[in-house]
């Protein structure tokens, strides 16, 4: 992924003065988790491998080979921390997910539990609210020494949706099956269903064995492998810059002053630039966040102008979906809007606002079918159920106006079909007109009392023969017509029944012999006897 800024987990643990040396700030890194320190290396590896082992539990109960954020992860462990540099919570600030504690304390439960909540909404697809949280409470709370991890240990306080987690995750009667559980779930399948495939039983049947598993209230915790790994040997330590350190402890503590100080200081630092709110400033030497491009964007009025921006922003972070929401909002036709938006909620399916969005534009854009769908989704991705009500009044809304609307959208195409097939008429008219008036050009009038006479431009006859078609002979060479009149026999030939013209009759079929009954004939002949007209009387 071009994520040239990172596009990995950065857990950085500090645990010094904002102004210590470039010496003394370390970090470690193992696949998309980095941790960065001043202080206990060995309290920074341990962070480095709670994270790193919440994060391959929670793909391995999804039954995903990798699970990572949108956005980076940093944790800063401070050797002396001021007040403000400890944080209660994960939080999104600037680049990346940032929290603060100190070198001396373990990983708070609440960081892991927020940062399995953010897996979940940022890497895979919607579950129920309320097994999301309960997911989330559960792995937070998980030990890790090294490659062994305990799950399962109650976190008060326990409630029903965490004991039916328990029972799927921990349970060794269920804990092996349960990510057929959870894969049917995040596809939309029913929860009767998901029971069904994953442990053979009714939604009514797995309910009640919750209900007695809460009521017994005896949880206890596995104790089992986890990732393999070995913190020592397997997270290098790497000499950290202090310029990225100082804006990462400022990105924590909130400080601009600290931004100021290291652009004063004569590095033109994006991400100074960016902590500053100084987008434009920020791009113009180079800032590779794709958060401040979209800031840039934003900022700007002009559509056009905020293309290129919004673009950088793709192209930085090509899993976030708010650019292309963003750009779906500056186009003005609804055809415009939907292709970004279709990629917008493939991106995030968890976001109701673009599943909406869709619909509309889809039912802007005489899309009904697509319109039903987007209203579908988003009723499946709603997290909680007032939420899913509320949706779902809105998609029973569309379905009822849908008749009347693609009603409209018929008459309106037949319309359009009929104005069209009337301007090719008209069209081929005024062509024959045109035509006939070049043909006419430089020719008198026509005298009106002038006769019309008929046109011939065949072979003149010699002769003239009335009477009744008695028997016609066929053999070698031209046909031969017998034909009696008032004064005897005509014996007449045809030798090419296509060169005679037929009147009185649209189509004729004679046999050769005696023709039955005779018919009566008017026949115009050339000078060697051969019929040229014949006339049926």
């Amino acid at each position: 992924m071009p994520w040239t800024y990172h596009s990995w987990i950065r857990a950085a643990v500090f645990g010094c003065a904002i102004a210590a040396p470039a010496a003394d700030w370390v970090f470690f890194r193992s696949g998309p988790v980095e941790v960065w320190t001043d202080g206990d290396h060995d309290a920074a590896r341990a962070a480095l491998a709670s994270f790193e082992q919440v994060r391959w539990w929670t793909a391995k109960a999804l039954g995903r080979p990798e699970i990572t954020p949108l956005w980076p992860v940093r944790v800063l462990v401070l050797k002396k921390p001021q007040a403000r540099s400890r944080s209660p919570r994960l939080e999104l600030r600037r680049d990346a997910y940032t929290a603060g504690m100190a070198s001396a304390d373990p990983v708070p439960r609440r960081w892991l539990s927020d940062f399995v909540h953010i897996l979940l909404r940022e890497d895979a697809r919607p579950m129920p609210a309320a097994t999301q949280a309960a997911f989330a409470r559960l792995l937070g709370a998980m030990e890790v020494r090294g490659s062994r991890t305990t799950i399962g240990k109650p976190d008060p306080p326990v409630d029903r949706d965490w004991a039916r987690m328990h029972l799927l995750l921990v349970h060794p009667a269920y804990a092996g099956r349960s990510r057929v559980f959870f894969y049917n779930l995040q596809r939309g399948a029913p929860a009767d269903v998901c029971y069904r495939n994953a442990f053979e039983k009714t939604e009514k049947e797995f309910e009640s064995e919750v209900d007695a598993y809460f009521a017994a209230g005896r949880f206890e915790a596995a104790e089992t492998s986890g990732k393999p790994l070995n913190p020592e040997r397997d997270y290098r330590e790497r000499t950290g810059d202090p310029t990225r350190a100082r804006i990462l402890v400022a990105d924590l503590s909130g400080d601009e002053g600290e931004y100021r100080a290291v652009l004063n200081s004569g590095a033109k630092n994006p991400d100074a630039f960016e902590g500053l709110g100084m987008f434009r400033e920020a791009a113009d030497h180079g800032s590779e966040s794709a958060r401040a491009w979209l800031r840039l964007a934003l900022a700007e009025q002009d559509p056009e102008k905020a293309r290129p921006a919004l673009r950088r922003a793709m192209e930085l972070n090509p899993r976030w979906a708010e650019p292309h929401a963003r750009w779906a909002e500056r186009e003005t036709a609804a055809e415009r809007k939907v292709p970004p938006l279709k990629r917008a909620v493939e991106l995030d399916p968890h976001n109701l606002e673009y599943w909406q969005a869709l619909a509309e534009a889809q039912t802007a854009a005489k899309d009904f079918n697509g319109a039903q769908q987007s209203w579908r989704q988003a009723e499946r991705s709603a997290p909680t159920e007032e939420t899913r009500a509320a949706i779902e009044r809105r998609r029973l809304e569309f379905e009822k106006n849908r008749m009347d609307l693609e009603a409209a959208e018929r008459r309106r195409k037949e319309e359009e079909k009929q104005r069209e097939i009337d301007k090719l008429k008209q069209e081929a008219d005024a062509r024959v007109r045109a035509a006939e008036a070049k043909a006419n050009e430089g020719r008198a009038p026509l005298d009106a009392g002038r006769k019309v006479v008929d046109w011939w431009d065949g072979p003149k006859p010699a002769s003239t023969v009335t009477g009744v078609l008695e028997r016609i002979d066929c053999g070698r060479g031209p046909a031969r017509w017998i034909v009696r009149e008032a004064g005897g026999v005509k014996s007449l030939t045809v030798p090419d029944p296509k060169k005679v013209a037929i009147l009185g009759a649209a189509e004729v079929t004679l046999g050769c012999g005696p023709q039955r009954p005779p018919r009566k004939v008017k026949i115009e002949a050339g000078a060697a006897g051969e019929v040229l007209t014949v006339e049926f009387q």
